[in-house]
């Protein structure tokens, strides 16, 4: 299954995606995979329009998302200057609770087996097999 989705950045359109995305995906995914997609996707979806676009509701978020029985594939896209790199593995098991500094992205590193920045895109992927996280 694939299917994508764009949104304006504002707080309304991050609940619409996120109504939209558990619709998407609750009948595809176990349980155990499908919350943390849901909490992987908000994360990065919320860090877009606030960070990526500033809130500005003249740009968007692209948002596409591939399962097939092995895995499952986020790419989001924002109109932002893109994120400079990933938090290295001893950096992103150290996550502070109020530090709001990189926190999104440190728990996307957590919940997924895979993620890769491109510019202003990023990918999450997760094993639906065998997974390595959690």
């Amino acid at each position: 299954m694939q299917t994508q989705l764009t949104i304006k950045s504002s707080n309304t359109e991050i609940e619409r995606f996120h109504n939209w995305f558990k619709e998407q995906i609750n009948p595809l995914l176990k349980k155990e995979y499908r919350n943390r997609a849901l909490l992987a996707a908000q994360e990065i979806v919320t860090n877009s329009v606030f960070h990526g676009n500033h809130e500005n509701p003249d740009k968007e978020v692209a948002i596409f998302i591939s399962i097939d029985s092995d895995l499952f594939t986020m790419k989001v896209t924002d109109e932002g200057v893109g994120i400079q790199s990933l938090p290295e593995e001893l950096e992103f098991l150290d996550i502070d609770a109020l530090d709001e500094s990189g926190r999104g992205l440190k728990l996307i590193m957590l919940l997924c087996d895979n993620v890769t920045i491109d510019g202003n895109s990023i990918e999450l992927t997760i094993n639906l097999k065998e997974s390595s996280v959690l």
